[in-house]
């Protein structure tokens, strides 16, 4: 049954037996410069490899444990006999349910598709676990291989080849990702050597040309060189991709290709972007 005397049963054990793990962790989230999101998500496949998927509660709670060992604020909530996890973001996270505590939005994460709107939870605080998640892209994470990708529509706009290295476990994560305000798109980092791939190329091509021009080339190259495609039919959700998504893909729509134009006339033109 689950209550509060079990789940103190079990951050015990995990007190006892996750050592090890916790370092690891540790060093992978380090040396990969996952995010907040990245860190969550690599918490939870942990979780589902210890656990079985009719061990939901298990699951949860080894996740709370090890985000707060991670030194993020996570905690849990009962609703009747299931456990949540809650995780408080620096943005705003629409489709998503979440708890207001102390004034935070705490983002509700569970096994089930439907709670009971009931939750029970608690009000200590690990002291050392104050970090908030963040899904924000600041271009220094890097998952898995990277591999130099060849944007052949793009390129033939541009009239020559253009290939840039692009992390896959990026992509990967990047998919799973929930609904973010805008600003979380049009106001990502990149890797240096993603952005010199393209920008210089079209540095070069546009070398000589007014603003005015440029805009208009820009504006004629994020058009044409992207497939048209409904969020709905990809993904079968609602979905922003960030810019490096958009290369990959090959296609997207209209809110998409906002972010692609507004990166590469900020880096290329110097003029300011509004998002209306």
């Amino acid at each position: 049954a689950l209550n509060e005397q079990n789940f103190s049963v079990m951050w015990t054990k995990y007190s006892d037996t996750t050592q090890a793990t916790v370092k690891y962790l540790e060093e992978y989230v380090a040396s990969h410069h996952l995010n907040g999101w990245g860190c969550y998500q690599l918490v939870k496949r942990f979780s589902e490899q210890a656990y079985a998927d009719d061990y939901p509660n298990e699951r949860i709670a080894l996740q709370s444990y090890l985000l707060s060992q991670l030194k993020y604020r996570a905690q849990v909530a009962m609703s009747r006999n299931d456990l949540v996890l809650l995780l408080p973001f620096k943005e705003t996270i629409y489709g998503i349910s979440y708890l207001t505590i102390d004034s935070q939005k705490f983002y509700i994460f569970s096994y089930r598709d439907s709670l009971c709107p009931c939750f029970r939870t608690y009000d200590k605080k690990f002291e050392y676990a104050e970090n908030i998640f963040s899904a924000a892209l600041d271009g220094n994470m890097k998952i898995g291989e990277s591999k130099n990708m060849e944007f052949e529509r793009l390129g033939a706009i541009l009239g020559q080849k253009l290939e840039a290295p692009i992390y896959m476990g990026n992509i990967g994560l990047l998919y799973s990702y929930p609904l973010l305000d805008n600003i979380a798109y049009y106001k990502q980092g990149f890797s240096k050597e993603f952005a010199d791939a393209i920008l210089t190329p079209l540095r070069e091509k546009t070398k000589g040309m007014s603003d005015t021009e440029t805009v208009s080339y820009l504006l004629n190259f994020v058009q044409n060189g992207f497939g048209y495609v409904d969020d709905m039919q990809v993904f079968g959700r609602q979905k922003q991709l960030f810019v490096e998504e958009s290369f990959v893909y090959g296609q997207n729509n209209c809110k998409d290709r906002v972010g692609v134009f507004s990166w590469l006339v900020r880096e290329l033109v110097g003029l300011d972007v509004i998002g209306v």
